[in-house]
């Protein structure tokens, strides 16, 4: 099962147990004891524990990091990781003490006892750290360890093994007692490392909020607490550094700039170029020339320092006229923002307006639809546009009848199947999406602020996120869809909403023609009692690890909500348990969980290590060669549970597990 109680930062008292149970029971070897001293300068950093270890450190903040999740003690800290956790240890202080102690942890020998420990939690393999209530006896323990096992006679190694027990005995102790305190892992730091790392790559803040055992929310705010900015905001300074850097120092098209640090086409970084830096790329390469010193007639080139101060970026304006605004103080820019915005409020009081944001009795009902016989001649004669109220859960809202310019958060694949045409989306884009090129030929708004969703110029926004009524309502209506619908009403609601009723009920009935062939195959005798799982391997170890299991995305609305598809009983019980629709099981027991066919999602470049294990070889869905595994690249087709990506999972489904019995 998942770590559940070991995630929130504490070991329950049933894992308490356990642990003692199998210290006692397994026969522990120590592998090494090593003392360094760690310099600010000289990090150790990316290393692989060859097997399960203790670390103690002293004398100084550190950051330590297993596995890339961040941990700063601020004078001691006990930290433990398995077999192949990766370690990571930067001083804050100038130098820094750190103990290590490796060991090697052997089950029971006797048959029963390793069976019934091996399906269990084990000790030996969690990522944790803790300040001991106890710190110097800890320090005092680990330098005795190391003093004895470096002396080498085998009654020296004696003593250091008997002042392990020692040490674990006392932890236990504490842990008992509740005199410990659980480091909390410093979750921003691990995000910020990881947009550092894979800033050049598609990244989905949303996925990667997800892998962590903390809410969107919560760890937006402490992002943009300590960073004065959200993760998107540092995720483009990001890309916007690396792209000034391509093009001081190498010749590469801005083409080729773009894909290289991260941007999903030149269009978007010259847009963002733009935004920020007030000119274009092609303008900042030409002024960053080393030894670009001539002075033009525009009087546009400067040298980087003048004696005095920085010199500015940006021309008051460029040979086109642009940009003459830019030279203003910041105040002034301000000023010029905020009246801006208070035109487009009076003009969508004049047009298009909402009414107050009390929420609805009824969520989400169907649509209201009025017009009066103006609107309809207006719309003859080009001087109003026709329009209708939306009931929503933000109340009554008047939207166009015929929507031109849509702006969609997560629900894309629902505004595309409705053929609206839209003009930004916030979401991740993945080839085997079967609306891509639609994507693609829209613009991806990796900002969700106001400011940027403004610059489009949209007509209508739709989202899920009531949050943003009020933030966007002054810029065009705001249509907000919550999860209380299933995906089929969520459609028809949209639909019926934009005057998109007839395209939803074609997409609908070419779902429906399909799945109702579908459910036909699936009633067959073979079928007949079968259960099925949706899972995917998260690695060993880490913060979230083991197996995970879906019951809602990757396919989970598909087989278990249309198809009807049963989930195999032992793993109903653990949701109805937790509740969670989604969670990790330990690879020890996570065979128990699989049902008669498995869904396997794999992982881009990365192989399973679960899958080299004997339990996986022994689980009868893979002998009977029941395991449906969908390539990495594919997991766009399985990400939305729109109509048109229902269809397309449908096809895919039902041609995969034919081909099973092939």
């Amino acid at each position: 099962m998942s770590d559940g109680g070991y995630r929130a930062g504490c070991y329950t008292s049933e894992m308490i147990q356990q642990a003692i149970r199998l210290w006692t029971s397994s026969v522990i070897s120590i592998q090494d004891v090593r003392h360094m001293v760690l310099h600010r300068e000289e990090p150790l950093l990316r290393y692989r524990m060859p097997a399960s270890m203790f670390i103690y450190t002293s004398g100084g903040a550190v950051d330590v990091r297993l596995n890339g999740t961040s941990y700063q003690p601020e004078r001691f800290g006990l930290f433990h990781g398995g077999k192949s956790t990766e370690l990571d240890l930067r001083p804050i202080e100038a130098c820094v003490d750190c103990y290590m102690l490796l060991y090697k942890a052997d089950l029971p020998l006797d048959k029963r006892q390793r069976g019934r420990y091996e399906d269990g939690w084990s000790p030996f393999v969690q990522v944790y750290g803790l300040a001991p209530r106890s710190p110097l006896f800890f320090l005092s323990t680990m330098q005795r360890m190391h003093r004895h096992w470096t002396r080498g006679s085998e009654l020296s190694r004696l003593h250091a093994k008997s002042a392990l027990y020692r040490m674990i005995t006392d932890l236990h102790e504490e842990l008992e007692q509740g005199g410990v305190r659980w480091m909390t892992p410093d979750y921003v730091e691990w995000i910020k490392r990881y947009l550092q790392e894979h800033y050049a790559e598609p990244i989905s803040l949303q996925q990667l909020a997800e892998q962590l055992p903390i809410s969107r929310s919560l760890l937006g705010k402490q992002f943009k607490m300590r960073e004065r900015k959200s993760p998107q905001e540092y995720l483009n300074a990001l890309r916007l550094t690396a792209a000034m850097r391509l093009l001081r120092e190498t010749g590469a098209t801005v083409q080729e700039i773009a894909l290289g640090s991260g941007y999903a086409d030149e269009l978007n970084l010259i847009r963002m170029f733009k935004k920020q830096m007030r000119m274009t790329p092609s303008d900042y390469r030409k002024k960053m020339i080393a030894g670009f010193t001539k002075n033009d007639i525009d009087n546009y080139s400067h040298r980087l320092y003048d004696g005095k101060e920085l010199a500015g970026p940006v021309p008051s304006f460029n040979d086109k006229g642009e940009f003459a605004m830019q030279g203003r103080s910041k105040s002034s820019r301000t000023t010029i923002a905020a009246l801006a915005l208070s035109i487009m409020m009076l003009l969508s009081a004049c047009g298009a307006t909402t009414t107050d944001s009390g929420t609805n009795s009824s969520a989400n009902a169907a649509p209201v639809q009025s017009q009066n016989a103006a609107e309809a001649n207006g719309k003859e004669t080009g001087q109003m546009a026709a329009s209708r109220t939306v009931q929503t859960v933000m109340g009554d809202v008047e939207v166009p009848a015929d929507p031109q310019r849509v702006i969609v958060n997560w629900y894309t694949g629902d505004v595309l199947s409705l053929d609206l045409n839209v003009v930004g989306y916030n979401g991740w884009a993945q080839e085997t999406m079967p609306f891509y090129d639609q994507m693609m030929a829209s613009q991806r708004i990796e900002n969700w602020e106001p400011e940027d969703v403004m610059a489009l110029d949209p007509d209508l926004i739709i989202t899920y996120a009531p949050d943003d009524f009020d933030a966007f309502k002054s810029i065009a209506p705001v249509i907000v869809v919550t999860n209380e619908l299933s995906s089929l009403e969520r459609m028809k609601f949209l639909g019926e909403a934009t005057g998109r009723g007839a395209q939803y009920e074609q997409a609908l009935a070419a779902f429906e023609s399909k799945l109702a062939e579908a459910k036909t195959k699936f009633n067959e005798e073979a079928f007949k009692g079968k259960t099925f799982s949706i899972v995917e391997d998260w690695g060993p170890s880490g913060d979230w690890s083991g197996i995970g299991y879906e019951t809602g995305s990757r396919g989970g609305t598909l087989l278990y909500q249309h198809l009807g598809l049963t989930i195999p009983p032992k793993l109903t019980a653990l949701i109805e348990e937790t509740g969670k629709g989604r969670g990790t099981i330990s690879y020890e027991v996570a065979h128990e969980y699989f049902g008669d066919y498995i869904i396997w999602f794999s992982k881009v470049g990365e192989a399973s290590e679960y899958q080299k294990t004997e339990v996986w070889q022994s689980i009868p869905a893979v002998q009977n060669n029941r395991v449906v595994e969908i390539p990495g690249e594919y997991l766009g087709l399985f990400y939305y549970d729109d109509v048109v990506s229902l269809t397309a999972q449908l096809d895919y489904m039902v041609e995969a597990i034919n081909a099973l019995d092939q």
